[in-house]
């Protein structure tokens, strides 16, 4: 969406005039012209507040006017499946669970080039509705699995360590944190994170009380929203929706070396997402100026080992964690 975005805007006369046309223009395109829209009524972005908001209502509605083309190399109806799918995760408060649940699975196979059929995107459907929550994430990824599988190898777009194909995500982003994004942010996290896993920890009871979400906030405006910023963080988004940050730290005394850190939500695990922003979080430092990366991590933490081992990063003991230091190309200052 952003890569259909940056073709257009450089003779367009901006998101205001292609809001007000989407009937001429092509439906990604449009969608990112709403999300840079603040709504008049809810403030949020626009075409993404919440229920009954009119302006997002209408503005919802108009999404579907815009023009919508099937990319070459796909099955006829991959492009309508990307837009419906990405519909529901653009704005879930108005979808059930289950149902944005299967389809935030779906939607990386289906920006790939793959296509369910009718009868198998029916069976993912039953399996959410006759399920416990804790079972649904592995049913669907199973059906997913069985039924679009045996294509994988001809359609996403990977790369290979050995003979191990690591499938490489394609709609998980990074966006400079700013204050509407944490916003979202705290959403994700309240949401989908436990408060030890995402910020310092905070007396008192445990869980998101009012005390601890207005310390998380706190924490970002200090660290990297304020005027002479500790750190560079980054909205990590999935479709689209805000599921967790990754930052990146001078070491002290080390101005050439970044320290490295993320965390994604509970329901974002296990799908690539990590493997994604760690690739991008790499770019990201190197665009910075920065020549190393330090990672560190524990020795129980079997994800984020699994994830640099497949990079072929060696983690050394230090102390009761693992550290790694990965030395990048480098880009552009400032970038």
């Amino acid at each position: 969406m952003e890569d259909e975005w940056s073709a257009f805007v450089h003779g367009a006369s901006g998101s205001q005039a292609t809001a007000a046309e989407p009937n001429r223009h092509d439906w990604r395109v449009v969608d990112a012209a709403f999300d840079r829209l603040t709504c008049s009524d809810c403030s949020g972005r626009l075409g993404r507040g919440p229920v009954g908001c009119p302006a997002c209502d209408l503005a919802h509605g108009f999404r579907y006017a815009a023009i919508e083309t099937d990319r070459s190399g796909v099955p006829p109806g991959n492009e309508h499946a990307i837009r419906g799918n990405v519909s529901v995760v653009r704005r879930p408060q108005v979808t059930s669970e289950n149902e944005v649940l299967a389809r935030r699975l779906l939607l990386p196979h289906l920006l790939a080039g793959l296509l369910p059929t009718t009868e198998k995107a029916q069976r993912m459907s039953s399996l959410i509705k006759r399920n416990f929550p804790a079972q649904k994430i592995h049913l669907i990824e199973q059906a997913i699995e069985e039924t679009l599988g045996r294509h994988r190898d001809r359609s996403h777009p990977s790369k290979r360590n050995g003979s191990k194909r690591v499938i490489m995500r394609t709609d998980v982003k990074l966006y400079r944190l700013n204050q509407r994004l944490l916003a979202e942010l705290l959403h994700a996290a309240v949401t989908d994170a436990d408060p030890l896993e995402v910020m310092p920890p905070v007396m008192g009871p445990s869980g998101w009380t009012p005390k601890r979400r207005a310390a998380f906030v706190q924490f970002h405006e200090a660290r990297s929203l304020s005027a002479d910023p500790l750190e560079t963080t980054f909205a990590i988004t999935v479709a689209e929706q805000v599921a967790g940050a990754a930052r990146l730290c001078p070491l002290d005394g080390q101005t050439s070396t970044a320290e490295a850190g993320v965390w994604i939500g509970r329901t974002h695990r296990g799908a690539g997402v990590g493997t994604a922003v760690f690739e991008l979080l790499l770019n990201r430092a190197s665009a910075q100026g920065f020549t190393t990366v330090y990672v560190s991590t524990t020795p129980d933490n079997r994800a984020v080992r699994s994830l640099l081992s497949a990079r072929g990063v060696v983690l050394v003991p230090d102390g009761d964690a693992l550290t790694a230091h990965i030395k990048l190309m480098t880009g552009s200052p400032g970038a």
